[in-house]
């Protein structure tokens, strides 16, 4: 069951998946997260409580029904949307590596550099030498 949501519901946060959409509670608590993550995306002390008080629900509330409908966790979407506006500044912008983080959220440019290293599955200059 946990499996048929995950997938159900993959294409509001991985737009890429290309499943179809449907009208629900589901998917409108996921436009919520995804809308107030967009919103909060620059700024470094936005993370999983302040997501959590934005939508009205418990920290575990929360944990819960994201696992069950994407298989990640408010963290780990938190950290992909910030990686996804990096890569797209760092693609189409002079900014430089430290300055793409800061505009990402990211304090600690080291860090930036393993979550990006992470998920985009190369660092960060050689994400944007490839895609410059």
């Amino acid at each position: 069951l946990r499996q048929t949501l995950r997938e159900k519901y993959a294409h509001l946060t991985f737009p890429a998946s290309g499943h179809g959409t449907e009208s629900d509670a589901e998917e409108e608590f996921l436009r919520q997260v995804l809308q107030t993550i967009r919103q909060n995306l620059s700024a470094p002390a936005f993370g999983v409580p302040e997501l959590c008080q934005a939508l009205g629900i418990s920290r575990t509330q929360c944990y819960r029904k994201l696992d069950a409908l994407t298989g990640r966790s408010a963290g780990e979407l938190i950290r992909y949307y910030r990686i996804e506006k990096a890569k797209q500044l760092l693609a189409s912008t002079n900014l430089n590596i430290a300055q793409a983080a800061f505009e990402c959220g990211f304090k600690d440019h080291a860090y930036f550099t393993r979550a990006f290293k992470r998920e985009a599955g190369l660092s960060p200059s050689s994400f944007r030498k490839k895609n410059s």
